[in-house]
């Protein structure tokens, strides 16, 4: 039976999971402000929202725009030093290297060569609907898929995450626990810590309501981050979220801790490997769709507003 916690823990205490025992140090009743402070902003559209951002070098970053067919790489004044555009529409995308991108194109998944725009066709993700791609440490590519993009789920839905090979060979994948529990409503962005043994996974499971789902390296379920300090550890039954918490995006930072782009708050917060509410970063007037983390640590945030935002 899994353990609920409800925003902190006596230090050194111990929470048990059904896959490991989780040492927690510290007590945190909810995050704290900080003095991370927005070093420089500029408005990247005038009609979307940035709906992903990857991080290319120390001061540029590809970006792409809800419902836009262009990829652009920009710099931290706004300036598009490149852009890459297709006439299909662009479900997910990444990098692999510093001049290949990856991304999908009506169900497909393929290299796209910058700046020349030669594709190269990997694989075929076949009646699934792919959400998200993204590298794992090794270089397999780890996917968020769908047959329908709906908040109800049946038998014979198929809400995963697959991890494949270069090859587009599966490797394994989430949906269903040990318990027979289903994993997701629709998976959606993912990120993984540096050594690949932590998997977070956006849940969205209404319009304006996503949790975090954290799997271990074999994608088996360990806990549920449901919003406001309160935490699912272990293969439980999962019921309703809190519904005003949505995470718009996830990423890890190079210690393990976790960032995510809260909706409803208008936050970007730091939690820690266990999901325990660390620090708020940012606290905005718009809420922050996508995140990314710059080698130099600078954090990139991309708002529903077309801006994007330098965080440090």
């Amino acid at each position: 039976m899994g353990n609920v916690c409800t925003g902190g823990v006596v230090p050194g205490s111990t929470i048990r999971g059904s896959h490991y025992p989780i040492q927690v140090a510290i007590r945190v009743q909810g995050p704290k402000e900080n003095q991370f402070a927005v070093r420089n902003s500029f408005k990247h559209s005038e009609s979307h929202g940035v709906h992903e951002i990857r991080n290319y070098t120390t001061n540029h970053c590809w970006l792409r725009c809800f419902d836009e067919h262009v990829i652009k790489l920009t710099d931290k004044t706004g300036k598009v030093t490149k852009l890459f555009k297709v006439d299909q529409a662009i479900d997910g995308f990444t990098l692999q290297g510093e001049d290949i991108l990856l991304c999908f194109l009506d169900n497909t998944v393929r290299k796209i060569h910058i700046p020349s725009g030669r594709e190269t066709h990997l694989f075929d993700t076949g009646p699934l609907c792919p959400l998200q791609i993204a590298n794992m440490p090794n270089g397999d590519i780890l996917l968020t898929l769908c047959d329908k993009e709906t908040m109800t789920v049946e038998s014979h839905s198929q809400r995963v995450v697959i991890r494949y090979d270069l090859n587009g060979n599966e490797l394994n994948r989430a949906q269903i626990t040990a318990k027979g529990h289903t994993i997701f409503v629709v998976p959606r962005r993912w990120s993984t810590n540096k050594s690949g043994s932590t998997v977070a996974v956006t849940n969205k499971t209404a319009d304006l309501s996503a949790h975090l789902v954290l799997l271990n390296e074999q994608l088996e379920l360990t806990l549920r981050y449901t919003g406001h300090g309160k935490v699912l550890y272990g293969d439980v039954a999962f019921s309703k979220a809190d519904e005003q918490f949505c995470v718009n995006d996830v990423k890890f930072t190079s210690t393990g801790d976790i960032l995510i782009a809260e909706e409803w708050s208008k936050t970007v917060q730091l939690l820690s490997p266990f999901c325990l509410p660390l620090w708020v970063i940012l606290h905005g007037n718009v809420s922050p769709t996508s995140v990314s983390i710059q080698n130099n640590g600078h954090i990139w945030v991309g708002n529903n507003d077309g801006s994007v935002m330098d965080v440090y």
